[in-house]
């Protein structure tokens, strides 16, 4: 096991090279498979989660190599196979093979989807739009698709759900019809897809959250850079307000952050921004806020909890109302074990302000709860040791190494 220890109160500064998207790197390497030729992804993150889309990969018979930030995926000889690998179960993700075995081989067996335990996160959207479009779902100790001719023509998501939108693209990728989505997801992540889809041959047009799309059956191969990974972005923007003289964030994609240039003007954190890089100062006088989580382009889910962290430094009280995932609140014990003032009730955290933190010994077992004990114990007096470095490192790259060199007192302890 390898924990995290982290003398707090140090200030920082430097600069910070943000990494690809791991949602959006996650969906386009799933749909790279749909051509079955060699494709070439630019600015993929090394994290964990990719790590294990790569090894998923090798069981379907495709060769994929990943040096630096280049991933070059050749999926000429792919072979249908069973997912049923206790790996499949390590992250979220893993149902995208789902809606792409169903466009390739009209048929699928695999495993429940794992990632990050906060709460019920059931794929109920993904099987409603799986069985109108005709497909038989049988589940027993793993799920088994059988994909029939008949599909409706048009298809109304119930709820806006990032990974169910891109299962749908997939599916669809190669029925040679219009067939019309509504209520898509319009995340950045989603768009990105939408985008090698696009460059594939497939015909998808979006309107507003209404969504075209012409499958081919023949796609084409294809090259693609990885957007930036904006909550990335807003994790060390907060790190940046709370405990840097300086931070400069470069490799930003302006037109993804206007909910962030919101939240910063809002908590009255200094900052300036341009097409290339986002700079945050150290921030006095935060103030407190009343904020929910939404779909893009609202505050997203994956940001509430570094936002919690944040605004115990703040000078008036917080509410944040989680919208998403009702029990994504593991990491509101962890901070009360800090000193810090605050509390849970019906899915809203209620933070009083002006919290003095005090370093000792956390559990972060989930990626971005595990973020928010980081911020936690970087403004705490004394030393924290922090539990659950590989569920941080599923969303993070080299965030030890990053913070380390922004001046943190932050090492990795083996045991």
């Amino acid at each position: 096991m390898r924990k995290i220890k982290i003398v707090g109160q140090k200030e920082l500064n430097g600069e910070i090279v943000i990494s690809g998207s791991k949602n959006a790197a996650l969906g386009v390497i799933a749909s790279s498979l749909l051509c079955k030729d060699k494709v070439i992804l630019t600015n993929v993150p090394y994290i964990q989660d990719i790590l294990d889309m790569i090894e998923i990969l090798k069981e379907l018979n495709v060769e994929a190599k990943f040096k630096d930030d280049i991933l070059i995926i050749d999926s000429k000889n792919i072979m249908y196979n069973k997912l049923i690998n206790p790996l499949v179960k390590k992250f979220r993700a893993s149902y995208y093979f789902m809606g792409v075995l169903l466009a390739l081989f009209n048929k699928c067996e695999i495993i429940g989807p794992g990632g990050c335990n906060f709460g019920d996160r059931p794929i109920d959207i993904h099987l409603d739009f799986f069985a109108k479009m005709g497909t038989t779902i049988e589940c027993e100790e793993h799920f088994i698709f059988i994909r029939n001719k008949t599909h409706l023509k048009e298809y109304t998501f119930k709820k806006k759900s990032v990974g169910a939108s891109i299962n749908a693209l997939l599916y669809l990728s190669v029925i040679e019809e219009e067939i019309t989505l509504h209520n898509i997801s319009i995340e950045p992540e989603v768009i990105q897809v939408i985008e090698a889809l696009i460059a594939m041959g497939v015909s998808v047009r979006l309107i507003n959250d209404t969504c075209i799309i012409k499958g081919v059956k023949k796609k084409k191969s294809f090259e693609i850079r990885i957007i930036p990974d904006r909550i990335e972005i807003g994790t060390y923007a907060l790190i940046g307000a709370m405990c840097a003289q300086k931070i400069c964030i470069k490799n930003i994609e302006i037109n993804h952050l206007s909910w962030l240039i919101d939240l910063l003007i809002k908590l009255n954190i200094k900052f300036e921004i341009s097409k290339e890089m986002l700079v945050v100062f150290k921030s006095e006088g935060i103030k407190g806020i009343k904020i929910k989580t939404e779909p893009y382009p609202g505050f997203p889910t994956d940001l509430q909890q570094p936002l919690t962290t944040l605004l115990l430094t703040s000078s008036s009280d917080s509410v944040i109302e989680e919208t998403i995932y009702s029990s994504r609140m593991a990491h509101v014990n962890e901070l009360v074990k800090m000193g810090a003032k605050l509390k849970v009730i019906n899915n809203k955290i209620y933070i009083k302000g002006n919290n003095s933190l005090v370093g000792c010994k956390l559990s972060g077992k989930e990626l971005r709860g595990g973020a928010s004990l980081i911020m936690a114990a970087l403004i705490s007096n004394g030393e924290s040791i922090i539990e659950g470095l590989e569920y941080i490192e599923r969303g993070y790259t080299r965030i030890i190494d990053n913070l380390k060199r922004l001046g943190a007192n932050i090492d990795v302890i083996e045991t």
